[in-house]
């Protein structure tokens, strides 16, 4: 498979810098840079236009602009593209301001070999990357939290109008009484009303009175099919998470390194930097004992060991399923032995003749950075999938709420609302498509009489089995509904079919 070059846009004013730096990322043999050469800000402005860089390499001196101002200018059009900055030997301060200012790093003209340069690109690359990456799932968080919040408040909205009906349940189940005790002489007063609607001789008052009993009639309706167990899930918010960790707080750092002299540099190199906490093992046997014992935020290994090497580091720590970042210290560069590591798992490497203060530090700053980015990209992940359980949980909760609406309690059978509205609905459907319609009701006969003889419990039974066994053998596409015509302590449930059966 063949690697897609990354494409570089420099900006340099300087000849011999902009083909010193060409030759240097020529020799990398793992990446294949297709390096663009501006040699002022506007040239490197209408290059920009064009896109499609992967970094800019960005000289802080040129013709046409100098100072944090060109990073500006550079930053305000392509801020989606690492930028890294080159300072003479004298402007450390000016690449710590543009680093501040937006500039993914700085390197020294003077102090920057093939090596560092290829280092600062790959850890401006993948720092700019994680940045954008926390930005975009932060994005996607932001608005599945906002679609949650629109969720829980229809959610609390629905169960609000159902607190009364919850109390009144509890009220109506210490004194003894059920729903569908009280929802059977509501149905029959209901529909006497109805049937009294027909006689034409009803005086105008007593056709106002009738008005006001079906009117609270249907409010005690309402009420009653409400009354009913809805069940709730308590969602406790974890924030255990959401910890924030102590700008201040130390960096434990482990120095796997076998040669006394080599572990007295690096001492020496940190020695300035109060925040670091420096430890020593001198194998990967010696690593193990103090990872079992102690946490360590960084490990610094040799690459040559006696007992192994970087690699087995690298490979025990994956094994183990510990997260801990590692940078690898060999004797002299090795481009071989950079692009194994990395690969690996480590996230630098640093040769023995180069290390100093600066730049063992800036390796250890660069690491921790990267690698608490990569968390955060991890949690924010977590809480997304946590949110998308939590928004189906909810929308399977509305479900619920919109079924149980519609559903006798009691039978699991459609109720008789919305029996009448699928009766509309079906009436108006074989008229305009000129099909018969079947209507089949099927009254149970002395249903009072088994409430009164063995209870209401015995009947609850009955009811509930009658039900059951209708809706295993009615075809698929009929309508069954528990009615509640009342008569004589009757009991009823409805069949409607639109498949042409009746004759």
């Amino acid at each position: 498979m063949k690697i897609k070059p990354v494409r570089a846009l420099l900006i340099e004013d300087d000849p011999f810098i902009a083909q010193l730096v060409r030759k240097m990322l020529d020799k990398v043999r793992d990446i294949t840079f297709d390096l663009v050469h501006a040699d002022s800000l506007s040239v490197g402005l209408e290059d920009l236009e064009d896109g499609r860089f992967v970094i800019i390499l960005l000289d802080l001196g040129l013709p046409d602009s100098s100072g944090i101002k060109t990073l500006n200018k550079v930053y305000a059009q392509a801020s989606d593209i690492p930028i890294i900055v080159f300072t003479g030997q004298d402007d450390e301060t000016l690449g710590v301001n543009a680093v501040n200012a937006g500039a993914e790093d700085y390197l020294i003209k003077g102090q920057t070999d093939s090596k560092s340069l290829v280092r600062a690109i790959r850890y401006a690359v993948g720092r700019h990357q994680a940045k954008e990456t926390l930005k975009e799932t932060t994005a996607n968080l932001k608005r599945t939290v906002e679609e949650l919040k629109k969720a829980n408040q229809k959610i609390i909205n629905q169960q609000k109008s159902v607190i009364e009906e919850e109390r009144l349940k509890m009220l109506l189940q210490l004194s003894g009484a059920t729903a569908h005790e009280l929802n059977q002489p509501l149905i029959a007063l209901m529909d006497n009303v109805e049937l009294m609607r027909f006689e034409r001789k009803i005086p105008d008052k007593l056709q106002k009175y009738m008005q006001s009993i079906e009117d609270a009639g249907q409010k005690i309706f309402e009420i009653i099919k409400r009354i009913q167990t809805i069940p709730q899930d308590k969602i406790e918010s974890d924030d255990k998470d959401n910890s924030t960790e102590d700008p201040d707080e130390k960096i434990s750092i482990m120095s796997v390194e076998e040669s006394d002299a080599d572990f007295k540099k690096i001492s020496n190199c940190l020695t300035t930097f109060i925040q670091l906490d420096l430890t020593r093992a001198k194998n990967i046997k010696e690593a193990i004992s103090l990872l079992n014992v102690s946490s360590v935020d960084l490990i610094l290994s040799e690459y040559f060991l006696s007992d192994g090497s970087g690699l087995d580091i690298l490979k025990l720590l994956s094994d183990s399923k510990l997260e801990i970042p590692v940078v690898i210290i060999a004797g002299q560069g090795n481009e071989t032995i950079a692009s194994e590591v990395i690969d690996a798992g480590a996230y630098d490497y640093l040769p023995k003749n180069k290390i100093s203060e600066k730049s063992l530090f800036r390796s250890i700053t660069n690491t921790v950075e990267k690698f608490g980015l990569e968390k955060k990209i991890k949690l924010t992940q977590g809480k997304l999938a946590e949110m998308s359980s939590l928004e189906r949980e909810m929308k399977q909760a509305q479900i619920q709420l919109a079924e149980m609406s519609t559903r006798d309690e009691l039978t699991g059978l459609y109720n008789r609302r919305y029996f009448i509205e699928s009766l509309k609905r079906e009436l108006a459907r074989a008229k305009r498509y000129k099909r018969n319609l079947g209507f089949c009701m099927i009254d149970l006969d002395k249903f009072k009489d088994i409430n009164d003889t063995y209870g209401h419990l015995a009947g609850d039974v009955v009811l509930s089995t009658i039900g059951r066994m209708f809706d295993e053998h009615f075809r698929q596409g009929e309508l069954i509904c528990r009615s509640l015509f009342e008569g004589s302590g009757s009991f009823s449930i409805t069949a409607l079919s639109a498949c042409g059966i009746a004759q």
